[in-house]
This record gives structure tokens, sequence and C-alpha cells, in this order.
């Protein structure tokens, strides 16, 4: 990667989503450290589905009628050189593209999986962008997983899901136990209760109390969108206060710490992302 394609990478809007997570500051760090020039933060308290809406709204305004991408990611993935990689990829595909359409994506480590999935950050061009948002009525839905339907819509529709086998983040690292019992519920909904050693988490003194919540609570609820209360969240305050936010003090010893653990399964996983060349 070039000098002048190294600069270019750099000045794509990267737009992070979060709602109390408490990695906001450490995921922001991430995308200083790497150079990214404009990182914008969506945390209103709204629903997931009005952020993807605001998000997309961005492609029309004149401060970036030039640029060509925009990164979509969350407060709970930790980012790392592998989206620079992801977007140099993105930029070549673009070249050769005759509607410049693109809607890409990388690998995740996943904390409580213990494994790589196809994950967020996104990165959209500015035209799908535009398509979605003519097509919001029925593809911006408010839905447990809104991307993924805009992804799917992407792939079997458009032909432009393009994903790659670049590792670019870990995801759900330092959550607060009550962060953690939303996605473990929406996940259990979902059907991927399989994706979980059980055994493992629920010995964990911080996370295990909220799987077993999550899984009592699957028994009698079913949540349709990314919405939620916190009153379902209070008899995990104590366990979110035990573990207590990450101080700034503290941030650059976060991100050395996963910056070397990013680093290990890098290289770890290089095979594997050689052999589905």
């Amino acid at each position: 990667m070039n000098n002048q394609n190294s600069e270019k990478i750099l000045e794509v809007p990267v737009v992070i989503f979060t709602m109390n997570e408490r990695t906001k500051s450490l995921a922001v760090k991430c995308f200083q450290v790497l150079g990214f020039k404009n990182i914008i933060i969506f945390d209103q308290e709204e629903g997931f589905s009005e952020k993807m809406k605001r998000f997309f709204e961005l492609s029309n305004l004149k401060e970036y009628e030039n640029t060509e991408l925009f990164i979509r990611s969350d407060a709970d993935r930790l980012v790392f050189a592998g989206i620079k990689d992801l977007a140099n990829e993105s930029f070549k595909y673009l070249e050769n593209s005759k509607d410049g359409m693109l809607l890409s994506e990388g690998f995740g480590y996943e904390c409580f999986m213990a494994r790589l999935r196809g994950a967020t950050p996104h990165i959209y061009s500015k035209n799908i962008m535009k398509y979605i948002l003519e097509n919001s009525e029925t593809l911006i839905k408010d839905i447990q997983k809104p991307e993924s339907h805009i992804g799917k819509h992407a792939k079997e529709t458009l032909d432009c899901f393009k994903p790659f086998n670049i590792l670019t983040n870990l995801h759900e690292f330092e959550q607060y136990p009550s962060k953690m019992f939303h996605a473990f519920l929406n996940r259990i909904n979902r059907g991927h209760i399989g994706y979980y050693d059980l055994e493992v988490i629920q010995k964990n003194s911080l996370y295990g109390p909220a799987m077993k919540l999550a899984l009592n609570a699957s028994k009698t609820k079913n949540k349709e969108s990314m919405s939620y209360s916190d009153k379902e969240l209070s008899i995990l305050s104590d366990l979110d206060t035990e573990l207590g936010p990450i101080l700034e003090k503290t941030l650059s010893d976060f991100y050395i710490l996963y910056t070397n653990l990013f680093n290990f399964i890098k290289e770890k996983s290089a095979a594997s992302f050689k052999e589905n060349k």
C-alpha cells in the first residue's frame, strides 16, 4: 500500500454506533491510533434502525460529496490494522465496479464464542448508501439484525456484497455484564445458543450471571427489535459497578493488551484465511 493510497484510506469517515458500551473510548482510540481523521460517534439513545438511517443520510451531505466509502463500526469492536487493508481492497473493488455499489466486511474474533466470524465493521460505498435510503421502508427495518437484512439484499439482489479474508477486529471484550445479557438473549432467541460453551461462560464470575439470566429470560421473552429497557438490567448493576469504567489513565494499557491479542489471533488464523482464498 503506497502513501497515496494510505492517505486516501485515512480520509474515509468512520461512524461508531454506541449505547453505553464500556469500550467506547477504547474503540475510538483504536481508530485514532491507525490515523483515521474523521471519527463520528452516534451515541443517542435511539434504536439501531434509527442510527442506521442517520448513517446512510451522511451520503447526501455536501461535505461528503466526494467521499467514496464510509466505515460503520460499533463501540464493542476493537479495530486494528486489518480495517485499513479492508478499505484498500474496497477501493480496488470499486475501481472495477460498473455501478459503484459495494458492501464489504472482514472477520472479527468473538470473545464469548472464541471463534472468527464475518462481521462489522462494514464498509459501504456512497452509491449503495443512497440506494438503501431510497428503499428505506423495506430495507431499514426495526428488527433484531437490520444490517443483516441489508447485507442479504446486497448479496442476493444487488450482487455487491463482498467478504474479504481479513481480520479487522476483536468483539465484545471488556463489556459490562448488563450489556452481555442483551447480547446473549438476542442470540439465544435467534437460535445461536450452540455457538457458546455454556459451561465455561456460566463459571465466569462476571458474565456467568448474565448468561444464566438470558437463558431464563429466553423462555418467556422474545425480543423483536434492538431497543431495550434498562429495567431488565437492574439485577446486573452491581456487577457493572464491580467491573467499573475504563479510565483514561488505563486506556493505553488496554490498547496494548488487545493489540497483542489481535496480532496473536491474526498469526494463528493466517493459515485458515489462506486456505479460504
